[in-house]
């Protein structure tokens, strides 16, 4: 029998059914105390370290859609499994995408408060794209951990894992 699919996307087809399960209440506690959380925050340690991009995305993907889907409680277990460590991989995904914190300090907004969509904007314009609300061009890897990120800070506890890591606070 021949494969039609490529490695990265038979994990994106195997990842997403079970991060759908983060909707359902019943299904949620299943998966929130299954290792399938654990187990996609190593994934994604591992698709970082070995710059595995479509993996990545895929592995990002599930975690926001659990983290976003599963509301509190998957909030809640995302960041207790993955903690500040999730959120340094975030920042090197980022980072890699050239869309390092460093790169947004002076954003130059035009009222004297910076609010988050003035620090997104100016990094997504720091990495040469010009028009980002109706032409998207950032890798997919770095929309995805911008959506995990996002998904995560919605939840009370995320402050504290945030703000522990320095990059975040001088951003």
């Amino acid at each position: 029998a021949s494969r039609n699919t490529s490695p990265p996307m038979t994990t994106r087809l195997a990842l997403a059914p079970l991060a759908s399960l983060a909707t359902e209440p019943t299904a949620r506690r299943w998966l929130l105390r299954s290792s399938f959380l654990p187990s996609v925050v190593d994934a994604i340690e591992t698709a970082v370290s070995k710059k595995d991009a479509p993996r990545l995305v895929a592995l990002l993907r599930a975690a926001a859609d659990v983290a976003g889907g599963g509301g509190e409680d998957g909030r809640r277990e995302v960041l207790r499994v993955g903690g500040s460590a999730l959120v340094q991989l975030l920042l090197e995904t980022l980072a890699a995408a050239g869309l390092g914190l460093s790169s947004l300090n002076g954003t130059g907004a035009e009222d004297d408060e910076e609010d988050d969509v003035d620090v997104i904007l100016a990094g997504v314009k720091s990495a040469g794209v010009e028009d980002a609300v109706f032409r998207p061009q950032l890798p997919a890897a770095a929309t995805e951990a911008l959506l995990l990120l996002r998904n995560v800070c919605f939840h009370a506890e995320a402050k504290a894992h945030v703000s522990s890591n320095p990059r975040c606070v001088d951003a």
